[in-house]
């Protein structure tokens, strides 16, 4: 049996810097121009075989992924790409005494005159550009790749992977590739409670 600390390759030293690796990317990725790079074929040096995406999908797919300790943090930068940093600020208002708007006012009087001209740094993170990135996610079967990470995930994970499916789902025109990749089964299965390792097999 591969232990968890070793699920990623048969050398534990490799294994832990792309644990490393993927939790650098989660903490940047919420930031548009990462995640428009990733989404848009970024590969780490010219001579790279495959772009950051496609090793996510690609570590999101080994075998134990789920159980391993980067899952969290893979479920994370799927759902932060499909999502606009104006949707992410707003979530983080939900439930709270004080509104974005509210907020926002607070901010602006200890600004300087010049801040307050100054253009939101993440201003360009359209709906348009969240729909083109997840387009992209969808054919290159990120739902497929959220759907494996189920299998063993903690409570937790589920949740994580849940949302991002659901911010991909935000866009109509994908759903028919997330049904075809197994999303549509796999929160039903999520919803009902059921273990995923017996679907995932089929």
């Amino acid at each position: 049996m591969i232990s968890k600390a070793n699920r990623f390759g048969a050398n534990s030293t490799a294994s832990t810097a792309v644990e490393r690796g993927i939790e650098i990317i989660c903490y940047l990725a919420s930031k548009t121009q990462v995640k428009e790079e990733l989404a848009h074929s970024y590969k780490s040096s010219p001579m790279a075989k495959t772009t950051a995406l496609e090793s996510l999908v690609e570590l999101a797919n080994r075998e134990g992924a789920g159980e391993s300790v980067s899952a969290y943090a893979l479920a994370t930068i799927f759902g932060l790409i499909c999502v606009s940093s104006e949707t992410l600020r707003k979530e983080a208002f939900i439930g709270k005494e004080v509104t974005m708007e509210q907020y926002d006012e607070l901010q602006k009087l200890g600004k300087t005159e010049e801040e307050k001209e100054a253009p939101p740094n993440e201003a360009d993170d359209t709906q348009t550009a969240v729909d083109e990135r997840i387009s992209i996610l969808a054919n290159a079967n990120v739902p497929r790749a959220l759907v494996k990470l189920m299998d063993g995930a903690s409570e937790t994970t589920v949740e994580q992977l849940v949302i991002a499916l659901n911010r991909m789902a935000i866009d109509v025109s994908v759903r028919g590739l997330m049904i075809q990749q197994g999303a549509l089964s796999a929160c039903i299965q999520v919803e009902r409670g059921v273990s995923l390792y017996s679907y995932l097999q089929i």
